[in-house]
């Protein structure tokens, strides 16, 4: 969005087998950047494996959304994240609501 405060970013991850282990290997990468992942699981819904959470870095931080779904070789999925004091979940909805 124009006030760059909503953030969506693109995931695959061949040779993994669930959300779980995407979600760790994401874990470990923004840690070696100093950041700190934390997250939850939400459930399931329409094959996706969804998760919530918060990145933070040096008093910056997100609230982010994740679903993450099996592939032919792996694992793909989608996170989207807002700013801490941005409301992003109506746009996450939306395009949550748009994956197959």
């Amino acid at each position: 969005n124009g006030a760059k405060n909503i953030y969506i970013e693109v995931y695959n991850f061949p040779g993994l087998g669930n959300g779980t282990q995407a979600i760790n290997a994401i874990q470990q990468y923004v840690s070696t950047m100093g950041s700190i992942l934390m997250y939850q699981n939400a459930g399931q819904s329409g094959g996706f494996q969804l998760f919530n959470g918060t990145t933070e870095n040096s008093g910056y931080g997100l609230n982010w959304v994740a679903a993450f779904k099996r592939t032919g070789n792996g694992i793909a999925g989608i996170a989207i994240g807002a700013n801490y004091g941005t409301n992003g979940e109506a746009v996450a909805q939306k395009i949550l609501g748009t994956l197959r």
